[in-house]
């Protein structure tokens, strides 16, 4: 069975740890502990989601696009932060 790692890993990744995360401090701790530990984790996660997002496209219009077709070799990056 192939791993399959596309844009939704991260998110689902996180989802998942959270919720086994919760569950351990939930029963090993008390109920408020995991809440706040949840929390947390939720916001040092979306920290590094919002930190790893690339910037705008450097390419905003078809004339810039043209121009950099014309200079010369050039790499093509197609990226979805979704």
């Amino acid at each position: 069975m192939p791993i399959l790692i596309n844009q939704y890993s991260f998110i689902i990744v996180s989802i998942a740890s959270l919720i086994l995360v919760g569950i351990f401090i939930w029963r090993i701790f008390n109920p408020a502990l995991a809440i706040s530990a949840i929390f947390v984790a939720m916001l040092i996660l979306s920290v590094v989601f919002i930190s790893l997002r690339r910037d705008e496209a450097t390419l905003s219009s078809l004339e810039d696009f043209n121009l950099a077709l014309e200079s010369g070799p050039l790499l093509i990056d197609f990226y979805s932060d979704y």
